[in-house]
C-alpha cells in the first residue's frame, strides 16, 4: 500500500509573487520608460522579476550571466540593474566592478540593486561597500523592489548612445 503523496511546497518566491503580484499591478505603472537590466543565472529568477517589472511598464533586458550583462548593459543603457550576487564565473561583484570602471558618461554611476540569497552575511561591508546602490534578499518583496527601482530610476538619467557606440 502505497502513502499518499505529499504536497510539495513551492518556493518561497513563487508563495509570495502570487500574493504581491496583484498588489504590485494595482498600485504601480509608474515605470514606464524605466529601462530595467536584470541579471541572473537562474531562470524562474528572471521570468518572475521580468514579468512584475514589465505589469509595471518597465523594459526589461535579462541575461544569464555577468559577462553577458555587460554587453547588453552597453547597448541598452539601463536606468537599473538588478543583479544576483552568486553567479558561476562572473559573479555579481566582477559585474559592478566592469560597470563602475566606465566612465560616466557610459553608465559608470548606474545605480546596481543586488538581489541574493546570502542576505546579511554578505550585505555589510563586502556588500554596500563595494559600490552597489541597494542590496534585497531573496526572496525579495516585489513591491519594495519595484518602489526602490522606480526612485532610483528618477534620480538616475542613464546616458544616452549615439549609434553603434559601445
Amino acid at each position: 500500500m502505497s502513502s499518499p503523496e505529499a504536497p510539495r511546497r513551492k518556493p518561497a518566491l513563487q508563495q509570495q509573487t502570487g500574493r504581491q503580484l496583484a498588489d504590485v499591478v494595482n498600485k504601480y505603472g509608474t515605470l514606464s520608460g524605466v529601462r530595467v537590466l536584470v541579471v541572473d543565472d537562474n531562470a524562474d529568477a528572471r521570468v518572475i522579476l521580468q514579468a512584475v517589472l514589465e505589469y509595471c511598464d518597465a523594459q526589461v533586458t535579462m541575461a544569464d550571466s555577468g559577462r553577458a550583462a555587460l554587453r547588453m548593459f552597453l547597448d541598452a543603457a539601463p536606468h537599473v540593474v538588478i543583479c544576483d550576487i552568486a553567479m558561476p564565473n562572473w559573479n555579481g561583484y566582477r559585474l559592478l566592478r566592469e560597470i563602475r570602471a566606465l566612465p560616466r558618461e557610459r553608465g559608470g554611476a548606474t545605480p546596481v540593486i543586488a538581489v541574493t540569497a546570502y542576505g546579511e552575511r554578505h550585505r555589510g561591508p563586502r556588500g554596500l561597500a563595494a559600490g552597489f546602490t541597494a542590496w534585497r534578499t531573496k526572496p525579495v518583496n516585489l513591491a519594495d523592489l519595484v518602489t526602490l527601482v522606480e526612485d532610483l530610476a528618477k534620480a538616475h538619467e542613464p546616458p544616452r548612445r549615439a549609434a553603434g557606440q559601445r
